[in-house]
């Protein structure tokens, strides 16, 4: 069994230095807007005081030149207040270092104007889009642990015990409808979203003590208008990562829910006979109201789908009416982020994404110039042909950064109820035999030039033979007349891959899968399924194995997507009877078992410690031991499609780093 080395695995820690500093970026505050403010900075204050609500500060006047040239055109025709009404009273300052790392940027302060950006995706949203909207209460520098900064929160402070945490939202922060935000919409989400049984069956672990299933629910305490704290019974020092540090996947709304405008869908607040409009336009009945709610309740996952068109949100841009074959974004007008300068961002209106049919057209629309701002779409067998028509499409092909993940691995379904299946899947010699059966280095040779690097987490060697070994010693020893391996039923074993495709070397990769299993005789048929289908079988717990994004480059903290719930939902089942305390679900085996509590211990230390140093060795230990999943590669080359005017563009780093920061990319 390969090891992987302690210094390989620090490296894949990220959030290590986020731990150790934990304490002293506990209480911070963002600086004062002024005509030239400074960058955001995560600067020790005092505590957020649990007064009485206050008055929100007059904001000062800003000067001309402040504001797009399309929104100061509005201010003039009266249908926008002017830019001091529109943003908080402390605006969030970007600058040097603060939505992307410093060493990976050179920031320029940028100008108004140019545009579109243009994307093209393959289904009816685009996560290009997704990721540039995506915001929460806190921030540090995409794919980072430091340093933690005030985001839509203008102050957080955390508990020497990481048992509770404070946050103080800007003052005259807005929704994108001019609406102002209070803690009353954090209450609203807690209460009537979270905690509502008939929307929420079963609340996340991510909002329960030390992100365990199953234990004590937060309790939040609304302080005023402003403050609200989030109160454990365990410690949880990983919570900071739910509310943004990283600056990864996953955003504010998850807790705080534009109240003036869900309200109307909620039955708590309007009767049902009230609802009966809405209701009848998505075929629903009065006892559904719970499926209204959740249909007009935006997550921040479909944030750019044309269902939220209308939805109130603080991201830079809002979905807006488009031809189905388009999706179309334009500024928000009420967005809380400025540049040094005082200049509100975003820099550029309008950001929009072409929607084809097959990943397989996306080069073509690239090579007619009409894209881009384009990542992780584009396979490396493409490259050549893109750099030969990089001028008459105007754009370039940039390689300068890397994928932010495996970038594909092949996930089994334990807890799909075929018998058969689990008395072979849940075998640990059947995951042994498959990681050796697999020729990761030929993977990235086919699929990226030979670019990138095999996984630390797999084998480094290519051994058949071992993994022959590894099959006969689960049952998979004989053989029918055609080289495959019988199952525990008599019949050939099927290793039954469905999957969609949300790149373009994924067929590909699962078809290399597939080569590698069948010359070890392990039957394995695969299907491509539409996404909506794929996602449906998923939630149904119907799938047996298939592949997905895994972000094992930031784990074991900044990422957890090596936990049962996560991607593929692997281990749904045990999950859900962890979190009903065995009401329902399926008990989980022992070594599933030692990943939540490995997990639980990963949440409870501080990183950079002997304990967290044990704790990530038990982890590591744990992974190549028991092997739940398998990734493909690692630092891989990304290909970007970018125009050449652009400022405010990474030149090393995370890919997708770059682009989460897409308010401040301009055209030069």
């Amino acid at each position: 069994m390969s090891k992987i080395s302690r210094r390989e695995f620090i490296h894949i820690s990220a959030l290590a230095a986020a731990g150790v500093t934990l304490a002293a970026c506990a209480k911070t505050t963002a600086p004062t807007a002024t005509t030239a403010p400074k960058a955001a900075e995560a600067t020790a204050t005092p505590a957020p005081k649990a007064a009485e609500a206050t008055a929100t500060p007059k904001p000062a006047e800003q000067p001309a030149g402040n504001e797009a040239p399309s929104v100061a055109a509005k201010v003039s025709a009266g249908t926008l207040p002017p830019l001091q009404e529109r943003l908080p009273a402390n605006p969030f300052v970007d600058g040097p270092g603060v939505l992307v790392n410093a060493d990976d940027m050179e920031y320029e302060v940028g100008k108004y104007g140019g545009g579109p950006f243009r994307s093209v995706t393959d289904y009816e949203g685009d996560w290009i889009i997704r990721d540039a909207i995506m915001d929460n209460f806190i921030v540090t520098p995409a794919h980072y642990p430091t340093p933690i900064m005030p985001n839509i929160a203008e102050s957080w402070e955390v508990s020497d015990d990481l048992m509770k945490f404070t946050f103080t939202l800007r003052k005259g922060l807005k929704w994108s409808d001019g609406e102002p935000v209070s803690t009353e919409d954090v209450r609203f989400g807690w209460e009537d979203a979270l905690m509502d049984t008939d929307i929420t069956p079963v609340l996340g672990s991510g909002w329960r003590s030390g992100g365990k299933p199953g234990a004590d629910p937060m309790v939040l305490t609304i302080v005023d208008d402003y403050t609200f704290t989030t109160e454990f019974t365990a410690p949880y020092g990983r919570f900071v990562r739910n509310m943004g540090v990283g600056a990864l996947w996953g955003a504010y709304m998850d807790l705080m829910k534009p109240f003036h405008y869900l309200k109307a869908f909620h039955a708590t607040y309007t009767s049902t006979a009230d609802m009966k409009a809405a209701l009848d336009a998505e075929g629903l009945n009065e006892d559904e109201w719970p499926r209204l709610f959740t249909a007009k309740d935006i997550p921040w996952y479909n944030i750019e789908y044309a269902r939220a068109v209308g939805f109130p949100n603080l991201g830079p841009w809002l979905r807006q009416e488009s031809p189905t074959e388009l999706i179309v974004v334009d500024r928000n007008p009420y967005h809380y982020k400025v540049d040094p300068e005082g200049k509100q961002l975003p820099y550029v209106d309008v950001f929009e994404s072409s929607i084809v049919q097959a990943s397989a057209n996306i080069p073509m629309k690239v090579i007619a110039g009409d894209v881009n701002m384009l990542r992780d779409r584009v396979p490396m067998d493409q490259v050549g042909l893109l750099k030969d028509n990089e001028a008459a499409g105007g754009y370039t092909v940039n390689l300068d950064m890397t994928l932010h993940n495996a970038p594909i691995a092949l996930f089994i379904n334990y807890n799909n109820e075929d018998e058969n299946w689990q008395q072979v899947v849940l075998q640990q010699p059947f995951r042994q035999a498959i990681a050796y059966s697999i020729n990761f280095q030929e993977i990235l040779d086919v699929l990226y030039l030979g670019l990138g690097k095999v996984n630390p987490w797999m084998p480094q060697d290519f051994e058949p033979a071992k993994a022959e070994e590894y099959f006969d010693q689960c049952g998979l020893g004989e053989k029918d007349a055609d080289g495959y391996r019988l199952g525990p039923d008599g019949k050939p074993f099927e290793f039954f891959i469905e999957f969609q495709e949300q790149s373009a070397e994924w067929p590909r990769f699962v078809e290399l899968i597939q080569s590698h299993l069948e010359a070890v005789g392990l039957k394995t048929p695969i299907k491509l399924i539409a996404g909506d289908l794929w996602t449906e079988r998923r939630d149904a717990n119907q799938l047996y194995a298939s592949i997905d994004w895994l972000d094992d480059c930031n784990w074991p903290y900044l990422m957890v997507d090596y936990m049962p719930t996560d991607r593929i939902g692997w281990g749904q089942l045990w999950n859900t009877y962890l979190n009903t305390n065995g009401e329902q679900g399926i008990a989980p085996p022992d070594w599933i078992l030692e990943i939540y509590d490995i997990y639980a211990e990963m949440v409870a230390v501080v990183p950079g410690t002997q304990r967290a140093e044990a704790a990530e060795e038990r982890f590591a230990d744990w992974f190549l031991t028991n092997r739940p999943m398998f990734q493909a590669g690692r630092d891989i080359p990304n290909v970007q499609i970018l125009s050449p005017d652009f400022g405010n563009i990474a030149k090393k780093g995370r890919a997708s780093a770059c682009l989460f920061g897409a308010e401040h990319i301009f055209y030069k």
